[in-house]
């Protein structure tokens, strides 16, 4: 039998194994305590911040650069969370973007799109939110690096459709959809193809809005964006699941204007009736798309 490992040594032996979680049976037995008595005995450990518990029944270890905020970036944790959970995920919405290198106001949180209700938590001092989403399990993903270790994301072409479908408050709003929009095009990472394909998993009304930014995006960053995207055969699949005539803005989130001087986007059916407010232009001109 292995020799007892001492509380406050217990994460770096964890990470050191590839043990970055454990359920409180597997502590017990590092440490040599009863399963009873394994929350006493960590007491230390939790004071000193180098193991946190993820949620009940799971704790997870925290390397030493990342005890400041008293967790590793918690989406180091979600492949074991998931499981012990029993849910489906992938990492979603900005932070999806963010494992792409797109977005450049980081998110405070991390937002998980789910199958099934899960309440959201804090590990340590990030707030994890949970979304449920009928399409996981459905849509593409892809494993992504995000903080130390790899997770499961959205791929690009899913992501956009997400930010504009949950635009508020999953998104941040339409300055920082369209600015993920826009930076995931310059440069290029959608595929026009693959954005036609995933367009089937979502309503017709959010593939509008969606391919009205995306071309307003473009449009605005012109040169920037090196490789436009060929959308025609996206309008045609809008059109032909019967597109009707919709506000780009919903009442119920936007304050938004009407009248006769209300442009409309007749390609994507699209009342223009809220501007997206993005601030790329600004960061293009310094080189930084």
């Amino acid at each position: 039998m292995a020799a007892p490992i001492p509380a406050q040594d217990l994460a770096d032996h964890m990470i050191a194994t590839g043990e970055l979680t454990a359920t409180p049976e597997r502590v017990g037995e590092l440490l040599g305590v009863p399963v009873g008595r394994v929350s006493a005995a960590l007491a230390v450990a939790r004071d000193d911040d180098s193991i946190v518990s993820v949620t009940r029944g799971l704790y997870g270890a925290v390397k030493k650069h990342w005890r400041r905020m008293r967790t590793q970036p918690p989406a180091d944790y979600l492949d074991a969370l998931m499981g012990h959970l029993g849910h489906r995920y992938y990492l979603a919405y900005r932070c999806a973007a963010r494992a792409y290198g797109v977005g450049h106001r980081p998110p405070r949180i991390v937002q998980v799109a789910v199958d099934s209700y899960c309440r959201e938590r804090r590990i340590g001092d990030v707030l994890v939110c949970f979304y449920r989403n009928q399409r996981v399990g459905k849509v593409p993903t892809a494993r992504r690096r995000y903080g130390d270790y790899e997770v499961t994301a959205s791929i690009p072409e899913v992501t956009v459709f997400d930010l504009v479908e949950r635009l508020v408050p999953a998104g941040g709003g339409f300055a920082e959809v369209g600015n993920n929009l826009g930076e995931f095009q310059s440069p290029q990472q959608l595929d026009a193809g693959i954005l036609l394909e995933v367009s089937k998993l979502f309503p017709c009304a959010v593939v509008q809005r969606t391919g009205h930014i995306l071309e307003s995006m473009s449009r605005d960053l012109g040169p920037w964006v090196t490789e436009p995207l060929d959308l025609d055969p996206l309008v045609e699949s809008v059109h032909r699941r019967g597109a009707r005539l919709l506000d780009l803005a919903t009442p119920r989130s936007f304050i938004d204007w009407t009248g006769p001087d209300v442009a409309v986007d007749d390609r994507w059916k699209v009342r223009v009736n809220r501007d997206i407010d993005h601030d790329l232009m600004g960061k293009s001109k310094q080189g930084m798309i």
